[in-house]
């Protein structure tokens, strides 16, 4: 099960609306159409209910020099034409802690290390408003108005550097036959079914233990998906 259309005939037969045989097109009018409608409505909760899903994520490469200048925007930065739901910086549950930058600069050389993410306010009062400053890139910010991103200081040639960040992917809505939820992996594909199964039972007002039975079998693949998932915790060792 991991395209649409497969994914819409395995809840048509497990919420006991139809064969799976008997839906062969996701535009097919009721009651099909409408467990298509459900299965995309399942996958864009399932996008949008956490914001740090690692199939979401998204790393960019962005390379810097004097000719070029801040803001940048999501697709500039990204080259993904998809674009950008929202930046991991620092501060949000990431395993990577800030973005990264590496002189490229054949001589003389400079100091590879990290850019450090800033609040708007603190950044633009300091390097939107001056932009006198030029040399190896510190920091970073976020434009709240249209989340476009500003690095500073401003290259100072002849250097030329390489940044490197992450990025949450935009949520997707599933469309044709052969779509597949994108990044999710093949076996977790169940979670977005069993939870299109609990939208179908709740709106036919059925039997109530199928509906439990449901709702328990999407907690179980919802509950594998976020252990698999999602960033782990990491403790430090204690000192003895």
């Amino acid at each position: 099960m991991r395209t649409f259309l497969e994914i819409c005939q395995r809840a048509v037969q497990e919420s006991g609306v139809g064969e799976s045989s008997q839906m062969t097109d996701v535009g097919q009018g009721p009651p099909y159409g409408t467990m298509a409608e459900r299965v995309r409505r399942a996958w864009r909760f399932i996008q949008t209910v956490r914001d740090d899903w690692a199939w979401q994520r998204r790393t960019f490469t962005f390379v810097m020099d004097e000719t070029t200048d801040p803001p940048f925007t999501p697709a500039v930065l990204t080259g993904d034409p998809q674009g950008v739901r929202d930046w991991i910086v620092r501060g949000v549950r990431s395993e990577r802690r800030e973005w990264s930058v590496t002189d490229l600069t054949p001589d003389p050389p400079g100091t590879d290390g990290s850019l450090l993410w800033q609040e708007w306010d603190l950044f633009r009062s300091t390097y939107v408003l001056n932009r006198a400053d030029r040399g190896r890139p510190l920091y970073f910010a976020i434009d709240p108005a249209d989340r476009s991103v500003w690095i500073a200081p401003s290259v100072e040639a002849p250097g030329r550097y390489r940044i490197v960040g992450d990025y949450i992917a935009p949520t997707q809505d599933l469309a044709a036959n052969d779509d597949v939820p994108r990044g999710l992996p093949p076996d977790r594909t169940e979670a977005i079914m069993w939870l299109a199964v609990v939208y179908t039972l709740e709106n036919l007002g059925g039997d109530q233990r199928q509906l439990e039975g449901a709702k328990m079998e999407y907690d179980k693949v919802a509950g594998s998906l976020l252990l698999a998932q999602t960033p782990r915790v990491r403790r430090a060792r204690a000192i003895v």
